[in-house]
This record gives C-alpha cells, sequence and structure tokens, in this order.
C-alpha cells in the first residue's frame, strides 16, 4: 500500500501545506505519514477510512490519523480542500504526538481529552457553521498562498479554531452516537427479556451477547427503561403469576415454576416484595371473592 511521506508532502520549514483542487476521478487506498483534514467545498463522493465507507458532501469534514487507510471517489467533480499536518505546527508540545488523541489530551484541547474517547472521522458542518467553515478555509487557504509577514502565526490561530470546531463536532456527534447505540441495544434486550423471561436468564450472557460489560448493559436498560433488566424481570413474572393465581388452579408451586423460579422461597419473597401478599394470601383472597359472589 502507497504512504504519503511527511518529507515529500510537507515543508519541514513551513510543518504545514494547504492546498484546494476539484477532481472527477478515484484516488487509491494510501496511508500518510501526517494528519489530513479534507473539507469537501462542493460536489458529493465517498470516502473510505480504515475500511468504513462515509458518503461525503459539501460542508463535511474528514479528520485522516496518521497511518489510517484512506481513499476517495467522486460522484460528481468535488472541490476538496486539503490541510496536511505535522502536530508540530500547532506547537513544540505536539511533536511527538502519535494520534489525533494526542491532540486532546495536549496544548489549548485538553478540556476535550475526557469528552472525545475515539475518532469520529467524519464531522458535518451545516447552516450558520457552515459559512464559518468556509470563510476559515478562505482564510486559511489566503495566508498560506501570500506567505505574507506573519502568515505562519496567522494560520496557526485559524487552525486552532478549526479544530475546536471539528473537535466540538465530534462530541456532539458521538454523544448522539452513543446514545443512539445504547437505544438500539436496550431495544433489542428489551425483546429479548419480553420473549424469555419465564426462562433461567443471565445476565452476563446478555451481556456476552452485545458484547457489554453486564453492569454497563444493565445501566443502559435502566436509563432507556426507568428500571434494570432483573427488575423488569421479575415484573413481568409476576405479572404472569398473578394472572396464573387468578384463572387456573395450578398450586402455587407449579405457578412458581411455570413463571421462571425453580425455587419456592425465592418466588415466595419476590411476589410479596412486589404485591404485598404471599402467592397463597392472594388466592384465598380470590377463593373469597368466588364465595361470594
Amino acid at each position: 500500500m502507497y504512504q504519503y511521506k511527511l518529507s515529500d508532502n510537507i515543508d519541514p520549514q513551513e510543518n504545514i501545506n494547504m492546498f484546494r483542487y476539484s477532481t472527477t476521478s478515484s484516488d487509491y487506498e494510501h496511508t500518510h505519514e501526517f494528519f489530513e483534514i479534507v473539507f469537501i467545498a462542493s460536489g458529493s463522493g465517498v470516502h473510505n477510512v480504515s475500511g468504513v465507507s462515509y458518503s461525503v458532501e459539501r460542508g463535511d469534514v474528514l479528520f485522516i490519523d496518521f497511518d489510517q487507510t484512506h481513499a476517495f471517489s467522486s460522484d460528481t467533480q468535488m472541490t476538496i480542500v486539503n490541510c496536511l499536518l505535522d502536530p508540530v505546527f500547532i506547537g513544540k508540545e505536539l511533536m511527538n504526538a502519535e494520534n489525533a488523541i494526542d491532540i486532546l489530551t495536549l496544548s489549548a484541547y485538553v478540556e476535550f481529552s475526557t469528552k472525545v474517547s475515539r475518532f469520529v472521522p467524519k464531522v458535518i458542518f451545516r447552516g450558520k457553521d457552515l459559512l464559518k467553515l468556509d470563510l476559515l478555509f478562505e482564510s486559511m487557504l489566503e495566508e498560506f498562498e501570500e506567505k505574507s509577514i506573519g502568515y505562519k502565526t496567522a494560520i496557526q490561530g485559524y487552525l486552532q479554531v478549526l479544530l475546536t470546531y471539528i473537535f466540538r463536532k465530534m462530541r456532539e456527534e458521538g454523544d448522539e452516537s452513543a446514545s443512539l447505540l445504547s437505544h438500539k441495544v436496550a431495544s433489542d434486550m428489551l425483546q429479548d427479556l419480553e420473549a424469555s423471561f419465564f426462562g433461567k436468564i443471565s445476565l452476563n450472557e446478555l451481556a456476552a451477547k452485545y458484547s457489554y460489560n453486564a453492569s454497563y448493559l444493565s445501566r443502559i436498560f435502566k436509563a432507556c427503561y426507568g428500571k434494570s433488566p432483573m427488575a423488569f424481570i421479575h415484573e413481568k413474572r409476576m405479572d404472569e403469576a398473578i394472572r396464573l393465581l387468578r384463572e387456573t388452579d395450578l398450586t402455587v408451586e407449579e405457578i412458581g415454576r411455570q413463571v421462571g423460579y425453580g425455587e419456592k422461597k425465592q418466588f415466595y419473597k419476590i411476589f410479596k416484595q412486589y404485591t404485598g401478599l404471599t402467592p397463597s394470601k392472594m388466592r384465598d383472597a380470590r377463593n373469597k371473592m368466588t364465595t361470594i359472589k
């Protein structure tokens, strides 16, 4: 796989390279020895980052990390602004940065470090945010191309603002993505519990199925439904036990086993916690009502 070298693409006296170009072609899969910020100024296409394809259009920004595989194809003529970046350009403290998270945990981005745990390669700018980004990239390109006195300092300032916008969007989109994923997992889990709450259910088995820690999975479920998975299971079992006590002549022990409790003692304990009565007293109350009728 081809690798774009730092020395071939970025002047060591500048530590940054910026250019705009239009294309209707595709670029083969490759990696970089530097960061690449890609701004889609117009058109649309597909960018592939680390094996994941992202549809892109005007206003989208991709942040390509060191050594991430990257390729793209265009649907129509696509105009792209590229910012190739050696971290040392931001500050000497980033000279040994090995990935984008290093930028978050160093320099001015420490406030993001506990809030963005991973990259979101594509971030979306629309409306007022897009207009601000247009102006920002235009200003950076102008400074880089004209190279007037103090242009590096000016670009550094613009870049700080740009990275702040990007990391802010990563935080927002990461939160939204996590929220959607959590609700999807909780919804799938709810269906599993509703389909099998009479049987033997292990939270650890569910955690393995969804590739989550059991306690974290329980928190996701409770955040969505207001109760823990086990509380939900017991509630469903109790509803069914009450129905069977009222509508059938099954013994209390048979009902306990039928709704998922192998031990009579456990069934009695949980039943009383939920209803305030023992199963036998609830059945006695039913029998008295039947006699009165």
